[in-house]
């Protein structure tokens, strides 16, 4: 059930909510790890509770690690598009400022972009 929860927050790219999912999922689990361990009597030996979360697990880390890829593009994405709508902006000011020899000049700027 987590893993259709996973699957669908990562083609949504609701992100926060597959967070949530993945944390919620790895709570449980560790839950029923802890009471797997802790009693002799327990319902499910660690092998068999290994055996039904390995596959939600991995489904889970693959979906975070796409959500990271994901991320990281849109943020250069947006990186670039920002790059190119100031830079004309920043190298007219600079044009401008060379011109001008009795005030301050933004030369400063060019060893940060």
């Amino acid at each position: 059930m987590f893993s259709f929860h996973q699957i669908l927050a990562h083609r949504g790219q609701h992100w926060t909510l597959l967070q949530n999912g993945c944390r919620t999922m790895w709570n449980c689990a560790h839950t029923a790890l802890l009471r797997a361990i802790g009693s002799e009597d327990g319902l499910l030996s660690v092998d068999n509770l290994r055996a039904i979360v390995w596959l939600p697990m991995y489904t889970a880390a693959d979906c975070l690690l796409d959500m990271l890829v994901h991320l990281q593009s849109d943020l250069e994405k947006h990186a670039e598009k920002v790059r190119v709508r100031l830079w004309p902006r920043v190298h007219k000011t600079l044009a401008q400022g060379s011109k001008n020899l009795d005030g301050p000049t933004l030369n400063f700027c060019l060893n940060f972009l």
